[in-house]
């Protein structure tokens, strides 16, 4: 109340303000000590300083230098550092001190040139900034300027000068201005000008494309009054979802196309600069929401992962096995309770194998796929003997593919390998090369593909062994004389798997032992044999591996 109070006789007194008489009710004001650039002389800038209060003392109630430090400390503890600039610090220290008026005075030199600028911030928020120049400038001078400067920012309207013009700064949103490449405060605000050359202004805002002005023509005496509206910065965004063809509100707001219909993922949108949510939503799917904030001209892509809701899963058994325990991918999920059939809630958009056990009695096995938010039955008639647990679950058909490698000083060797099993029986194929140098320093090289047999026991987490023993191969070795190949290749191979099922996939590692040899070498060219010679590649390394189950 007593701001608005002092807002009202602000008006009220405004009515032939410039000189005050007696008796009239003086305004408060926060008079900053004044900045000095270019002047080192401290009993200058004593003087000054001096002179400036008593100008703005002959019109107002100043608040003292102690009342100004305990304001300055307390802006300072209310202000985080990165907020508390020089305007933030200002106008919280005014209002602390409850004042009409801050006034900020600058004194900058050059040599005998001297800038002397004012500037008043106004109880509504606005900004008057005027300046004077000081040609040849002595202390007397400077004096005389700073005078002239302080009555012209006396309120009720600011004085100028002969040759000057007033330009009247406002914008939407507030922003700070600069003039000449100097900047005068934020808007709105109240700014004398010279006439006998162009001024440029510029209005420049967080998340708004600048504003640039240049009058050419300005006539001593003009009021030029500037009302801007800054144009929010805008960039470009890309919208995708998994799964695609999501519907989506950008802040709340459902978005559709020209024909009113909504708008579904992929979308591209220019947005303002800026904090942003988007929800993405589709049915059978939880929604995905993520906020963002829009700070440069690309955006790049931004990813919504809709979650599916649970599908239903009806199970049907006969009634003699209305106790039967339901189990899917191997893991229990519920009992059917002496119920023939019964809803379970489970995973969708994935393959379920489905089982139901009673007793040492299995079912068989029945893969099915749930739709987000679907709905599948599953019926099970025939239930027999297992003659180990869970052993139908092996009934899957599986795809590995395995890689190994290993390399010593004098031989490398890299094995790929695919890998086929069906009830728990397995066969595949694995290619061994290898490469590297004999005990006499000849260089060799060669391959062996092997057939290799094994046997897997376990579900979720599983164990195979396997044996392997080449089926055809090749090795070579470079002598002096020429390169020799052999003609008959032999060995074998052992191999250990552990592994665990993920869904439909497989996860697998291990390690394989392997022996191949190379004999009856015969020279590329002559026909010519290397007598009493063999080639033995033996080694081990590590089997990491990915199958497929379908």
């Amino acid at each position: 109340m007593a701001y608005l109070r002092k807002a009202c006789l602000l008006v009220l007194a405004s009515i032939g303000f410039s000189v005050p008489t007696h008796g009239q009710l003086k305004h408060e004001a926060l008079v900053v000590p004044v900045y000095f650039v270019g002047i080192k002389d401290t009993s200058s800038q004593r003087i000054l300083e001096q002179h400036v209060l008593t100008e703005l003392s002959q019109s107002f109630e100043l608040r003292t230098e102690k009342e100004i430090e305990a304001a300055r400390e307390k802006a300072f503890d209310k202000l985080a550092s990165t907020d508390c600039n020089e305007l933030a610090c200002l106008k919280l220290m005014g209002e602390l001190l409850d004042v009409d008026y801050t006034f900020v005075v600058l004194v900058s030199a050059s040599g005998d040139y001297w800038d002397l600028t004012g500037v008043r911030l106004d109880p509504l928020g606005g900004t008057v900034r005027k300046s004077v120049e000081c040609q040849d400038c002595t202390l007397p001078k400077a004096r005389a300027g700073l005078s002239k400067l302080l009555r012209g920012l006396r309120p009720g309207g600011v004085s100028m000068e002969k040759g000057d013009a007033l330009l009247i700064i406002e914008s939407e949103p507030r922003g700070q201005v600069f003039v000449q490449g100097r900047p005068q405060g934020e808007t709105p605000i109240e700014v004398t000008v010279p006439t006998y050359k162009s001024v440029d202004i510029l209005i420049v805002a967080e998340g708004y494309t600048d504003f640039a002005k240049v009058y050419d023509s300005i006539r001593p005496g003009q009021r030029i009054r500037e009302r801007v509206r800054l144009v929010p910065k805008r960039g470009k965004v890309e919208f995708i979802s998994k799964p695609s063809e999501a519907k989506i509100q950008l802040d709340g707001k459902l978005l559709q196309d020209e024909s009113g219909n909504p708008m579904i993922t992929t979308v591209w949108l220019r947005l303002e600069y800026g904090d942003h949510t988007i929800v993405a939503s589709k049915e059978g799917y939880r929604d995905a929401q993520r906020s963002f904030t829009v700070e440069k001209s690309d955006l790049g892509k931004i990813k919504l992962v809709l979650e599916p809701l649970p599908g239903r899963l009806v199970v049907r058994v006969p009634s003699k096995y209305h106790n039967a325990r339901v189990l899917v991918d191997g893991k229990e999920i519920g009992e059917m309770s002496g119920d023939i059939a019964k809803t379970f809630e489970v995973e969708a958009e994935t393959r379920l194998r489905v089982q139901a056990r009673q007793d040492n009695l299995n079912s068989e096995t029945v893969t099915v796929f749930l739709s987000a938010n679907g709905s599948k039955t599953v019926s099970f008639e025939d239930f027999s003997e297992s003659t180990s647990a869970g052993s139908s679950e092996l009934e899957s058909n599986k795809l590995w593919a395995l890689y190994s490698s290993f390399s010593s000083t004098k031989t490398s060797v890299a094995i790929n390998t695919l890998h086929f099993t069906r009830h728990g029986l397995g066969i595949g194929l694995s290619n061994h090369r290898f490469s590297g140098e004999t005990s006499k320093g000849n260089t060799f090289e060669g391959y062996g593909l092997t057939c290799d047999l094994s046997y897997t026991w376990g579900q979720d987490w599983f164990a195979t062994l396997g044996t392997g023993f080449p089926i055809i191969g090749n090795g070579s070795i470079f002598i002096s004389s020429g390169k020799y190949q052999s003609r008959r290749t032999g060995g074998n191979s052992l191999f250990g798997l552990v592994g665990t099922r993920l869904s439909w996939v497989d996860g697998i590692f291990g390690y394989e032992a392997f022996e191949i040899k190379f004999s009856d070498f015969l020279h590329d060219s002559n026909n010519t044999t290397l007598s009493g010679t063999a080639l033995t590649v033996t080694g081990g390394g590590a089997i990491i591996g990915i199958g497929v189950i379908f």
